[in-house]
């Protein structure tokens, strides 16, 4: 079972190169990224919607909590596609290649990382909301995000975006 896996136990300088269960991807990163001490690459396949995902800059759509966090432990690049006609059966989605080179330090420091994770999480949980409501939403209590807010300098009425966060955690 990849998701039982304990991938702190691999051997540092450990290179992965794996077709990822579509169906259990994102979390099967999230696992691979944490044990990001000692992985030094990852090459995947991954379907394209996913991909995509990892690769997208703030203000478009597919960005979001998996590009902050992929983004925040790897350099993701895109390789290349491969046809659904590589496949017997045919599948209905569209696969991608994908390079991650591992950081060996963050993209971003930040004080607490839990807190980070946690905040990205929370922030995008609720797309359409604003950042207050969405982190509210998520349990963070109001005494703390609105001072947060205002010491950054964060209209009450934003939406998630990645400066927002960096500011608030840090």
């Amino acid at each position: 079972d990849a998701l039982a896996f304990p991938y702190d136990t691999v051997p540092r300088g450990t290179v992965v190169v794996a077709n990822l269960p579509y169906a259990i991807s994102t979390p099967l990163l999230f696992k691979l990224l944490s044990a990001h001490h000692l992985i030094d690459r990852m090459v995947l396949m991954l379907q394209t919607e996913v991909a995509r995902r990892l690769v997208a800059r703030p203000g478009t759509k597919d960005y979001g909590i998996l590009s902050i966090l992929t983004q925040y432990r790897a350099v993701p690049s895109l390789a290349f596609h491969v046809s659904a006609g590589c496949f017997r059966p045919k599948p209905a989605v569209s696969s991608t290649v994908v390079v991650l080179p591992v950081r060996r330090a963050p993209s971003v420091s930040v004080a607490n990382e839990p807190m980070f994770i946690r905040t990205v999480r929370a922030a995008f949980a609720h797309r359409r909301k604003t950042l207050v409501n969405s982190l509210r939403d998520e349990g963070f209590s109001s005494e703390r995000i609105m001072p947060a807010l205002e010491a950054a300098g964060i209209e009450p009425t934003a939406r998630a975006m990645i400066p927002y966060l960096i500011v608030l955690v840090v």
